[in-house]
C-alpha cells in the first residue's frame, strides 16, 4: 500500500501528509526563555524526504520566576494565541468605565476555537488580559466571589485555597481595536491543556490609570484523554521484505479502539521526525485491528514505522514501539579482506553494516579445505552501535587461521545476508609466539607484583617498555635482558616493592636468536595506589541548569580508585537508590564525574559520589550535590 497526496503525484512526491512538532529554543528578553513550536512537514520526492518548518504560534511555561514582561501580540482570530509571562495585575474599581460583555466560565474540548468577550460601553486605551492556574485536585476550588473583596461583613467561614490567593499574571497588554476602541476580546484557536485557569480582563482609559478589571471566567477542558492503561497492544516484530513484493506490518489491540494513525520516520532518526502517512478507522469486528498492507513495496518504505491508536476522536493517539521495515539489501560499508598477523598478536576482522542489525554470525573454513564453513561467532551487537559486528582476537591462535565471512540478520525470522569473506593468515614467524601476556594490574604501594609475559621458544632478549599514564608520551625502554628460565622462555618482569613511579602503561617485547622476528604484547596498565584514606578533591555542589540541558556531575579523588557509583535521591523524598556504578573515566583512575546529556525534570534532587577504593568493599560517599531544573517557557497555541 503507497499512500500518495494526489497534489503531489505529478511531481513525484509521495507522503505529503502529516506533520509533526519540534521544538526550538528562543531568548527574548534578559533571561526569560522560550521555546517555539514548529510544523514540520516531511515531503518524499522520488525517494528523497524533504523537511520544511513552519512557526506554530507560542506558549509558555507558567513556573519561571521573573520579572521582564515580554509584550507579544495577539487579540484577534487572525493573530496567534497568547504568551503568558510574570508580572501581576492591578485591578481598582472606577464606575467611569462600563463592560458591557465580560468572559464567561467556558468548557470546551481540546483543541477547539474559543471565544472569550470583553467589551466596554465607552473607547479604552490599552487591554490587558491576566491567568491564573486551577488549584489541584485536591483542594478546594478558590472562592472568586466578587464580595470576598469587598467591604462587607460576613459571617460565613469560607474554605480558600493557595490557588485563590495566588495573583493573577498579566499575559498580554495591546490596544483596543474595534469602530469604537472599546473591544478587548481574544481567541484561542486551538485551546491547549496549558490554557486551562482562570482569565481575567482589564482596561484603562489612559496611560497613567490604572487597570480595571472584570470578573475571572473559568476556562476549562472536558476530559478526553484516553485511559493508556486499557489500550494494550499485540506484540509486533520487524519486518523484512523485497521490492515489488507484498507484505503488511501487524498493529492489534486487545480492547477496541475508534482510529488508526501510521508514522514513518528514517532509521536514526528520533521520535520528532515522525511523520503522519496513514490515518484510517479501525477494523475488524472488535475493532481492534490497524494493520497495514503494502501490495507492492517500494525502496523509499524502508524506515523505522510507527502505529498509534486512540479511543476516540477528541484523544490523543497512544503510540507502540516503533517496527523496522527493511526493503532494500543490507550494504557492507566496512570490510576486512586480507589479514596477516603472528600467532599471539590481536587482530580486529571489520564488518560494518548500513542498516541496524540484531544479530552478527561469523563463520570460518579452513585454508585450502573444501569443508563447509562452520559458524564460530554469534552475537546481538552493541545498543550504542548496531550496526558494527566487527570481532577482534586478543591472541590469534594456529587453529584461528583461515577463510572468516560476516553475516547479519535484519530480523530474527530474516534471512542471513552474507558480506565477501576475509582471508585470516599468521606469518611465517607463527611458529614463535606468545603463551603468557601481562594483564592488566592494580597494586598497593610497597607491594610484590609480577608481569607475566613468556614465549613458545628460547628468547634472545626481553625488553619492557612503558610510559605514563597521561596521554602524548612517547615509550620508553625501561628494562632488557636475555631470556629466563631452563629454556630460556621466561620474560616476566619482577617488582618486589613496586612504587608511586612504576605506575603506568607497560609492554613486553621478545625477540628470536639471530632473527629480526620481534613480537611485542599489547600495553597493559598498571595502578599503584595509596591504602591510606581516599580524599575528594573535586566535587559538584549546587547545579541549577535549564530542563533538557547537559549537566556535568563532578567528581574526582586525591588517589585512584577501583570503582565509581553515583546515587540519586529525588526531590520531595526519602528514597536513595544507586543509579550508575562504573570505572574511573581517566587513565590514573581518580575521575568518578559523570554527565546527564539531557536532563529530565524527574532527575532533580540530591546525587552523591561514592568510590570504592583498591582492596576495599566498600563504597565512600561524598557530600551530595544539588541538582535543580529551570522549565523554560511552554510554548503552544
Amino acid at each position: 500500500m503507497t499512500f500518495h497526496d494526489p497534489a503531489s503525484i505529478e511531481s513525484g512526491c509521495v507522503y505529503a501528509r502529516g506533520r509533526n512538532h519540534k521544538r526550538q529554543r528562543v531568548e527574548m528578553l534578559s533571561n526569560i526563555v522560550f521555546w517555539v513550536t514548529l510544523i514540520e512537514l516531511q515531503i518524499v520526492c522520488f525517494g528523497i524526504p524533504t523537511t520544511e518548518y513552519y512557526t506554530y504560534a507560542p506558549t509558555v511555561l507558567t513556573n519561571i520566576t521573573t520579572d521582564v514582561f515580554p509584550i507579544i501580540h495577539e487579540v484577534t482570530e487572525e493573530l496567534n494565541d497568547t504568551v503568558t509571562s510574570l508580572d501581576s495585575t492591578n485591578s481598582s474599581s472606577n464606575p467611569s468605565v462600563t463592560f458591557i460583555d465580560v468572559p464567561q466560565h467556558t468548557e470546551t474540548a481540546f483543541g477547539t476555537s474559543v471565544l472569550l468577550t470583553c467589551r466596554t460601553a465607552e473607547p479604552v486605551l490599552d487591554c490587558q488580559w491576566s491567568w491564573r492556574p486551577l488549584p489541584p485536585v485536591n483542594l478546594p476550588l478558590p472562592d472568586i466571589n466578587p464580595s470576598l473583596n469587598s467591604n462587607e461583613t460576613t459571617h460565613e467561614v469560607v474554605a480558600v485555597s493557595p490557588a485563590a490567593t495566588t495573583q493573577s499574571v498579566p499575559v498580554q497588554i495591546f490596544p483596543a481595536f474595534g469602530n469604537n476602541s472599546n473591544d478587548c476580546s481574544v481567541r484561542f484557536k486551538h485551546t491547549k491543556y496549558e490554557q486551562i485557569g482562570y482569565w481575567t480582563c482589564a482596561v484603562r482609559s489612559t496611560i497613567n490609570d490604572t487597570f480595571i478589571s472584570t470578573e475571572p471566567a473559568m476556562l476549562s477542558i472536558a476530559s478526553d484523554k484516553p485511559d493508556v492503561s486499557t489500550i494494550i497492544f499485540d506484540e509486533s516484530e520487524d519486518v523484512e521484505a523485497s521490492p515489488g513484493t507484498s507484505t503488511q506490518l501487524i498493529c492489534r489491540t486487545l480492547t477496541p479502539v475508534n482510529e488508526c494513525q501510521w508514522y514513518w520516520r528514517l532509521f536514526n532518526q528520533s521520535e520528532q521526525y515522525d511523520l503522519a502517512v496513514e490515518r484510517f478507522n479501525a477494523f475488524g469486528i472488535d475493532k481492534t485491528d490497524c494493520s497495514i498492507k503494502f501490495d507492492n513495496v517500494l525502496l523509499e518504505q524502508e524506515g523505522l514505522w510507527t502505529c498509534g491508536v486512540r479511543i476516540n476522536v477528541n484523544a490523543t493517539f497512544v503510540k507502540v514501539k516503533p517496527i523496522s521495515f527493511f526493503v532494500s539489501e543490507v550494504k557492507f560499508v566496512q570490510l576486512s579482506q586480507g589479514i596477516q598477523a603472528a600467532a599471539g598478536e590481536s587482530a580486529l576482522l571489520r564488518c560494518l553494516v548500513d542498516k541496524p542489525v540484531v544479530q552478527c554470525e561469523w563463520s570460518r573454513k579452513p585454508l585450502n579445505s573444501n569443508k563447509e564453513p562452520e559458524v564460530i561467532k554469534m552475537f546481538v551487537p552493541n545498543n550504542d552501535n548496531k550496526h558494527d559486528c566487527a570481532v577482534r582476537f586478543k591472541n590469534v591462535l594456529h587453529e584461528e587461521e583461515g577463510i572468516w565471512t560476516c553475516g547479519v540478520r535484519l530480523t530474527m525470522s530474516g534471512r542471513l545476508h552474507e558480506a565477501e569473506p576475509a582471508k585470516l593468515t599468521l606469518l611465517p614467524s607463527a611458529k614463535f609466539n606468545f603463551t603468557e601476556l601481562p594483564e592488566n594490574t592494580s597494586m598497593a604501594i610497597g607491594s610484590h607484583t609480577i608481569l607475566k609475559c613468556a614465549a613458545s621458544s628460547r628468547v634472545e632478549k626481553c625488553t619492557w617498555l612503558w610510559r605514563p599514564l597521561i596521554d602524548d608520551v612517547e615509550i620508553a625502554v625501561m628494562h632488557e635482558y636475555v631470556g629466563q628460565g631452563n629454556l630460556g622462555k621466561n620474560c616476566s618482569l619482577e617488582f618486589p616493592r613496586v612504587r608511586i613511579e612504576d605506575q603506568g602503561y607497560w609492554s613486553c617485547r621478545v625477540s628470536l636468536p639471530s632473527s629480526n622476528t620481534i613480537l611485542t604484547s599489547p600495553l597493559i596498565r598498571l595502578i599503584v595506589y595509596n591504602e591510606g584514606k581516599v580524599e575528594f578533591s573535586e566535587l559538584s555542589r549546587y547545579i541549577q541548569k535549564s530542563l533538557g540541558s547537559s549537566v556535568f556531575l563532578k567528581c574526582t579523588t586525591s588517589s585512584a580508585v577501583e570503582k565509581c557509583q553515583w546515587s540519586f535521591t529525588p526531590a520531595l523524598s526519602n528514597t536513595t537508590v544507586v543509579v550508575k556504578q562504573l570505572s574511573p573515566v581517566d587513565n590514573e583512575s581518580k575521575d568518578c564525574s559523570v554527565r546527564l546529556s539531557h536532563a529530565l525534570a524527574e532527575q532533580q534532587g540530591l546525587w552523591t559520589c561514592g568510590v570504592k577504593p583498591f582492596g576495599k568493599n566498600t563504597y565512600i560517599n561524598a557530600q551530595p550535590a544539588k541538582l535543580e531544573l529551570i522549565e523554560p517557557g511552554i510554548i503552544g497555541t
